[in-house]
């Protein structure tokens, strides 16, 4: 054999060991057998809970509230509750059985695009050794039928995996079959829940009174009230006045409760506008059928309907504010503002230990009063900085919210987000640096030993 003849021959063999060590392990890499395949990560996402997002049903929990506003008697709430606790139960195994056949359609959908990828990886890596081959000097007998070996395995490789993944037995085609398919299954989820929703209810009124059932609406109006209000995130937007009052021992006056009950009723319809908002904003951006700019419009229609839902709420709060005494209706707007906003209006380190340091008994008179007017004054203090943070918070936590949708819906970040959340966390920083100056007053009127029992 000639040294020329030796060196083409050499030089293919290398080629074609790198082409396909380089492409084999790609193949064998997918080739492992998945006994659970994973639907690919992706930005759009079906909600996870679907029973909450796509249907309203009626729950044991349910049975007290039904109670007091219908004035039931001992044998209609056992009833009632039984029919409940039926219905619960019925309701899960539905449920159940709901998720495990959408679970088998994404896990379907999952081997049917994995299976593809093997193909289409199999396919690049023959490409890639033909095309070696063709460029290698050496066209030999022996060569060839090395080339083709090699391309066989590959081939084989790829083929046993796809095996292994169920490909032309498991659907669906597409990825717009399985979303219709998904679709398909979550109208008939709705379906089967309004009917059984509308079933239980005829059962429920059936035990009932023509008085009782003339308060049906009512029941209906405050049970889905209290199922919405989980998606409050705006301030006061998931926000029970009823609740606020009965924590204080408070309640409505006579006056206003004809307004109380046309503004739950507003509420009501404004909380099913925004859950429609969102649950077709969510459809869309889990299909992936609309542009950034479609996207970004429909959050801001959802951020539009939050913000009525915490407006109507606010001004219904100064409503009930206004009826009460001076006293009581100071007390009802803190109560107010700590529950809209748990984050600025809680107890301060401050406050902790102004208060400790207030209950030792071995403070002298001089210093009882010195400690009580630090504490005064960072009160004082407090208050305009929880007023700024309030304000701030107003202005800046729709953009929040928005930039959190924007993210679960894969869409780029608005570059006013990292504005907005720097100057919050600037503000509560200010406000912590301010109640350290107090503590560390305080500190330095006591005696060390005092100063050391301080929380």
């Amino acid at each position: 054999m000639s040294r020329v003849h030796l060196a083409s021959r050499t030089a293919f063999m290398l080629v074609l060991a790198s082409v396909v060590l380089s492409a084999v392990p790609s193949v064998m890499a997918q080739s492992r057998p998945e006994t659970s395949p994973v639907v690919p990560p992706s930005p759009f996402r079906a909600p996870a809970n679907l029973s909450e997002v796509l249907s309203q049903h009626y729950r044991v929990s349910d049975a007290p509230a039904m109670a007091t506003t219908l004035e039931l008697d001992d044998d209609q709430i056992e009833q009632i509750r039984s029919r409940l606790g039926q219905h619960a139960l019925e309701h899960r195994e539905a449920e159940q059985a709901f998720q495990r056949e959408l679970t088998d359609v994404r896990q379907s959908g999952a081997r049917m695009r994995q299976a593809r990828a093997m193909q289409d990886q199999m396919l690049r890596d023959i490409e890639a050794l033909d095309r070696a081959f063709e460029s290698a000097g050496d066209q030999s007998e022996i060569a060839r039928q090395r080339y083709e070996r090699e391309r066989d395995r590959i081939r084989a490789t790829a083929e046993a995996a796809t095996a292994r993944l169920g490909a032309g037995v498991f659907g669906p085609e597409s990825r717009e079959a399985e979303t219709q398919r998904i679709a398909q299954l979550m109208s008939s989820w709705r379906e089967t829940m309004d009917i059984r929703q509308a079933g239980l209810r005829g059962d429920m009124q059936a035990l009932l009174t023509e008085e009782q059932r003339e308060r049906w609406d009512t029941v209906e109006r405050d049970i889905s009230i209290d199922r919405r209000r989980v998606r409050g995130k705006l301030g006061p937007e998931a926000l029970d006045l009823q609740r606020i009052l009965s924590s204080l021992k408070l309640t409505l006056t006579s006056e206003i409760q004809a307004e109380y009950d046309a503004y739950l009723t507003s509420i009501e319809a404004l909380m099913r506008d925004r859950d429609e908002a969102i649950g077709r904003g969510f459809d869309q951006a889990w299909r992936a059928t609309w542009s950034e700019a479609q996207a970004a419009a429909a959050i801001d229609d959802i951020m539009v309907r939050r913000q009525r839902i915490a407006d109507a709420t606010r001004s219904m709060a100064q409503v009930i504010a206004g009826s009460l005494s001076v006293e009581d209706g100071v007390r009802f707007r803190r109560a107010f503002d700590a529950a809209s906003y748990p984050s600025i209006f809680r107890r301060t380190a401050a406050e902790r230990q102004f208060t400790a340091a207030l209950r030792f008994e071995d403070l002298g008179a001089d210093t009882v009063l010195l400690i009580e007017s630090m504490r005064e004054a960072w009160l004082v203090d407090l208050d305009q900085l929880n007023d700024t943070l309030k304000v701030t918070l107003d202005e800046r936590q729709p953009l929040l919210l928005a930039a959190s949708l924007r993210r679960r819906w894969g869409m780029t970040e608005d570059e006013d987000l990292a504005v907005a959340a720097t100057e919050i966390q600037e503000l509560m920083k200010q406000r912590s640096v301010r109640g350290t100056a107090y503590i560390a007053r305080l500190r330095a009127t006591l005696t060390p030993d005092q100063a050391a029992r301080l929380p």
